[in-house]
């Protein structure tokens, strides 16, 4: 179910969880979680609201945890329903509303749909719940650049500065050869870093060209 998830196919999940409900077999929470996510990834809205309440109220003692309320939150972000998505945030047990993941999932959705005005309320609430984490300053920094608000961004930018948070960077990895390689933006630290960046640069060089020969022909 992970898998097809993490690969946008998120109705095979569903029907792989139809199977697993013929067989008898109970979900447990990750097991749950993969679906909800699944569904988040393939804009399966409405069937993962399905799902969520019909878990619920089934009696089968499934009790939702903070990883399923942010899997929600960021579903119905991702999908534009910010409301909805504040109001299940709203109706959540207050034990959950003190997760930094919760209020980062709706920040995240904020970004995504240029909705400052319910961001900057997530804002506050991830940096008061983790002041020291760079998440938080990174996404509201995005959110205000998105939506044009750049004294704004870059006021997330200074206060990183002046509270000395650590920026941890993100990186990808590959495998090749059976090796895992392991890149973040700009290090130089990769034995054939100079033959990468080139090899960027001229991929670059090449999507320019197009653009200025579409430009041209529009």
């Amino acid at each position: 179910m992970e898998c097809y998830g993490m690969n946008g196919r998120g109705r095979d999940a569903l029907d792989l969880f139809s199977e697993m409900e013929i067989y008898g077999l109970k979900p447990n929470a990750v097991t749950i979680l993969c679906l909800l996510s699944a569904c988040s990834h393939g804009g399966l809205v409405e069937e993962g609201k399905s799902l969520f309440n019909r878990l619920i109220s089934s009696g089968r003692g499934f009790e939702p945890n903070s990883a399923h309320y942010s899997c929600m939150v960021d579903m119905l972000g991702r999908a534009g329903i910010i409301e909805s998505a504040m109001d299940m945030i709203k109706k959540m047990p207050q034990r959950f509303k003190d997760g930094a993941s919760i209020w980062g999932a709706l920040l995240s959705a904020c970004r995504n749909s240029s909705n400052s005005k319910v961001g900057e309320g997530a804002i506050s609430k991830v940096l008061e719940l983790e002041p020291m984490s760079s998440a938080g300053y990174l996404l509201g920094s995005s959110m205000y650049a998105a939506n044009g608000l750049w004294k704004e961004a870059a006021n997330m930018r200074r206060l990183v500065k002046e509270k000395g948070v650590k920026v941890v960077s993100g990186y990808s990895l590959i495998h090749v050869d059976n090796k895992a390689c392991r890149f973040v933006a700009r290090d130089g630290y990769h034995e054939k870093s100079q033959e990468i960046y080139s090899m960027v640069e001229e991929l670059h060089s090449c999507m320019r060209m197009k653009e200025e020969r579409n430009d041209v022909f529009t």
